[in-house]
């Protein structure tokens, strides 16, 4: 198999090559990401910016148009507004950069970049931004990718920040995120990985146990898992936190405003909220696991959301009444 863009070849059972489209997953990515288009002029794939000639170079290795994408540039603008004095962020900041390892062999995962990596005036890492297109949520692959970073980054002690690229640019939560982050540090380390085997631990409830070659499993459901844990403290949406990605996302909001104002002042309305905290997980727990449902699960939310907007319903960010009250 070969890419059609760049002209590397793979064999039939690698990982990373999309047979979709007969291309690498980072040229795949990069077409996603309009940052590579199929010219009209000669046929081949290379960026707008760059012209057929030059594209049509032999040179093996050429310069990449930038360090960042599109919608990374916008959503970095954003972020240098709310990072405060004191702070400086760059980008595809290498995990071995600026986290090393006491012990064990060299994994795979440890050589993978970070979208953004924040630090102080001294150049020490503080926290880690991903901006994470719909592919780091239906590809299993990089869900694996993803979850191996994070655990990681929980040992080494540095906290992750996760905007996701389909909600869109919300300066609110983008700010509320960056503020909560910088109070919060330093973060707790976790300890992830057992010395005796260098893998993961084993008492981790959320921890990946298979060796760094298998990388053929689901880990959607133990990710379903961790959303209804992390939400059941709060009394929260479980269903619209999973498929929305943020208890404090403007979605969830409308939800909650909606059950807080509307639903809870009444005696149905209670009795409608504890069936849905006792049905909401075990849905999550036995469906959360297949793409089709959360479609279906988001196509009705959104539905619904729009509805309740329309009624006057506000996203705005919100406190929860009925767990204060209680």
């Amino acid at each position: 198999m070969k890419c059609i863009s760049c002209g590397l070849t793979f064999n039939e059972d690698y990982l990373y090559y999309n047979k979709n489209k007969e291309m690498c997953w980072d040229c795949s990515k990069k077409e996603d990401a309009k940052e590579i288009i199929k010219c009209p002029k000669c046929q081949k794939y290379h960026s707008p910016n760059m012209d057929c000639k030059t594209a049509a170079s032999q040179f093996k290795y050429v310069l990449r148009y930038s360090l960042v994408s599109n919608i990374e540039m916008k959503f970095l603008e954003v972020i240098k507004q709310y990072l405060p004095d004191g702070y400086l962020i760059q980008p595809q900041a290498n995990l071995v950069s600026f986290i090393y390892k006491t012990w064990g062999g060299d994994i795979p995962e440890f050589f993978r970049n970070v979208d953004f990596i924040v630090t102080d005036l001294n150049y020490r890492p503080k926290f880690i931004i991903e901006i994470n297109d719909p592919s780091h949520y239906s590809d299993n692959k990089i869900k694996w990718r993803d979850q191996k970073i994070k655990s990681i980054c929980e040992e080494a002690g540095i906290p992750i920040v996760v905007f996701q690229t389909k909600k869109g640019i919300n300066n609110w939560y983008i700010k509320k995120c960056i503020d909560e982050t910088i109070h919060s540090l330093p973060v707790n380390r976790e300890h992830r990985y057992s010395y005796e085997k260098n893998e993961p631990a084993s008492e981790t409830k959320n921890s990946i146990s298979a060796s760094d070659k298998e990388m053929k499993f689901d880990i959607s459901n133990d990710m379903a898992e961790k959303e209804v844990s992390e939400t059941k403290k709060k009394e929260g949406c479980y269903i619209a936190t999973y498929i929305y990605g943020s208890y404090d996302c403007p979605e969830v909001c409308v939800l909650r405003s909606f059950r807080d104002n509307v639903l809870y002042p009444k005696w149905y309305g209670r009795i409608i909220i504890k069936l849905y905290y006792f049905i909401s997980p075990l849905l999550i727990k036995y469906f959360g696991k297949y793409n089709f449902v959360k479609k279906m699960w988001k196509v009705c939310l959104d539905h619904f959301i729009s509805k309740l907007q329309i009624h006057g319903i506000k996203n705005a960010p919100f406190t929860d009444k009925s767990i204060t009250e209680k």
